[in-house]
Formats: C-alpha cells, sequence, structure tokens
C-alpha cells in the first residue's frame, strides 16, 4: 500500500494566518499596524504581471493541495469499505462454522460438515463446473480428506439430455430417464480405458438411476471392478448432488478403507447470492436403522433448522440472507 506524506490542508492554512493577521490589528491600531507590517511592501513598484503570477502560483499550489487532501479522503473510504465488507465476511463465514461445529457435536451419525462454493459456466459444447472448499467441521479421530478444488467438464448434450428427463420425470414420465440410463449405460459397463469422460458419464447416469429408484425398482449393472476404477479416476458425490439442486441428495462412500460405507448427504443452498453446497459425512451405522431413508430426511431437516437458527441468519427456500 502506498504510503502517504503528511501534509497539512490548505483551509487550516488559511485560517492560521488569518488569525495570525486578527491578532496583530487587534493589539495595533490600523496606521501603526500599515507602518509596521505593510508599509515596506508597498514601496516595492511590481509590475502586474509579476501579481499575477504571483497570485496565480498561489491559487494552484493551494488548488493542488485541496486535491490531494480529497483523493486522501476517498483513498481512506474506500478502504473501510473493503475492510467493512472483509468484516462482514468473515463474520458470516464465522457464524456458519459455528452452526456446522454445534450440528456436528449434537448429532450421533453426523461425522464432519463441509460448506464447498461452486459455479457453472455453459462454454462451447461443454458445461463446466468448479467447485472450492470454503470451510467445514470434523470430528476428533476422524480421517477425513476435504477435496480442495475440483473441475468437472460434462458434454453439453449428455447435459441437456439429462436436464429434460429430469424435468419429465418431475412430471411423472419415466421414459426419458429410461432412454438416458440405456443409452448412456454400454459406454461404461466393462470399459477397462477410465478416463474422466467416462466417470462423468457413470455420474449422471447414477444419478438417473437414483431418482428412479424413488418410484420403481431398476437395476444399473456395472461391474465391481469397472465401478472401483471409476470411483478412484474422479470423485463425482459432490457433482451429483449439486445437479439435485434444491433436494437432499445421499451417496456412499466406495473403497476398501476405513472410510467404506461412509454415507455422504449433500445440500445446495444460495449464500448471499452465492452458489454453495453443504456436505455431511455420516457414520455408516446409521444403515443399520430400521428405516435409515426416514432417518436421513429427519436429518436433512435438523440441518435445515440448525442453518435457521445460526445467529443473524434467515434461511428462506434454500437461501441464507
Amino acid at each position: 500500500m502506498k504510503r502517504k506524506s503528511l501534509r497539512v490542508p490548505a483551509e487550516i492554512t488559511f485560517i492560521a494566518v488569518f488569525a495570525f493577521l486578527i491578532n496583530l490589528w487587534t493589539e495595533n491600531d490600523s496606521q501603526t499596524l500599515y507602518d509596521r507590517y505593510f508599509a515596506f511592501i508597498f514601496k516595492w513598484k511590481l509590475p502586474i504581471i509579476i501579481v499575477a503570477l504571483l497570485f496565480s502560483s498561489f491559487y494552484i499550489y493551494f488548488r493542488e493541495q485541496i486535491r490531494e487532501y480529497k483523493e486522501d479522503l476517498a483513498d481512506n473510504a474506500r478502504m473501510l469499505l473493503q475492510a467493512y465488507d472483509e468484516l462482514k465476511d468473515f463474520k458470516w463465514r464465522a457464524r456458519l462454522l459455528h452452526a456446522m461445529k454445534r450440528f456436528t457435536q449434537n448429532e450421533p451419525y453426523v461425522l464432519a460438515v463441509q460448506l464447498y462454493e461452486y459455479t457453472v459456466k455453459r462454454e462451447r459444447r461443454k458445461v463446466v463446473f468448479k467447485i472450492n472448499h470454503l470451510d467445514g467441521y470434523v470430528w476428533e479421530n476422524i480421517d477425513l480428506n476435504a477435496m480442495v478444488q475440483a473441475y468437472y467438464e460434462v458434454d453439453a448434450r449428455l447435459f441437456q439430455q439429462f436436464e429434460q428427463a429430469v424435468r419429465a420425470f418431475e412430471a411423472d414420465f419415466l421414459d426419458p430417464l429410461l432412454d438416458f440410463i440405456q443409452q448412456y449405460q454400454p459406454e461404461i459397463e466393462g470399459k477397462d480405458d477410465i478416463d474422466d469422460r467416462t466417470a462423468i458419464r457413470y455420474a449422471f447416469v447414477q444419478l438417473a438411476l437414483d431418482l428412479l429408484e424413488t418410484k420403481i425398482n431398476f437395476d444399473l449393472f456395472v461391474d465391481p471392478e469397472t465401478r472401483r476404477k471409476i470411483n478412484t479416476r474422479k470423485r463425482t458425490g459432490i457433482l451429483r448432488g449439486i445437479m439435485m439442486k434444491d433436494r437432499f441428495y445421499t451417496f456412499l462412500h466406495d473403497g476398501n478403507s476405513d472410510k467404506q460405507g461412509r454415507v455422504y448427504l449433500t445440500k445446495t443452498i444460495r449464500i448471499k447470492g452465492g452458489n454453495y453446497v453443504f456436505l455431511l459425512t455420516l457414520s455408516p451405522d446409521i444403515l443399520e436403522e430400521e428405516n435409515h431413508a426416514e432417518h436421513f430426511e429427519k436429518l436433512s431437516q435438523a440441518f435445515a433448522q440448525e442453518m435457521h437458527q445460526a445467529e443473524q441468519i434467515t434461511y428462506n427456500n434454500g437461501e441464507i440472507d
């Protein structure tokens, strides 16, 4: 930041000179004041041009001083506004973190809560998702590797087909989702060379299957080895949660580590005009509940209520102000 030199405002200088002259005037009569302080000045015969130049020089000097003073005021005002915005940002993030910590401590099945910020950009022939980790709280002695940043590039045609199928599904027409699955499933089954494109297609096919399973029994066959390769290549659970928009979405951790069987619960949310998604990490023991689907629903409602009750936070239709 540029260091400012200390300047005395022109108004203060003028007031000081004027006060000095007034003091001289009150302590001396006008004739004595003239003879003692000003008579010698008028003995000099100064050309008008010199007087004009002197006057102009003083005018330009004081005008420049005033301009710099105003610029200093504007710079200080901008710095104050920036500091105020940063303080507000810090405060709402601190309130959210406190709410996440409280929720994790109070819910026996919740191991961690993570908050991600995401953006979606439609480029030529593709839709790009960018996800950044913002904050989170993890229960003690829990091994959790939070995804710091991720990009997902989705083929624009696949993305459009999926959105159209979901809109039809919401209107109780299931065929478009079935057609979507049957079109892209063969590209996934038994594929040896797993790349990001395959992982993204698998994510959307899996999401379509998850939606269908809420109404009918439908089995997507992907052999365990292919599924393992896909999940090793690219984690797409948060992407699927974002695609579910205002719905809560759950998925399991696939793998052979101590994280195997963990349940993840996602929910998108709007905060101060931005797009965010929460990721709740749940203990595998929740699956042993007699009706864990209802337990997921109760847990999601409790989480929304926790956000609502967070200090100075309002939760209205999926948005925090």
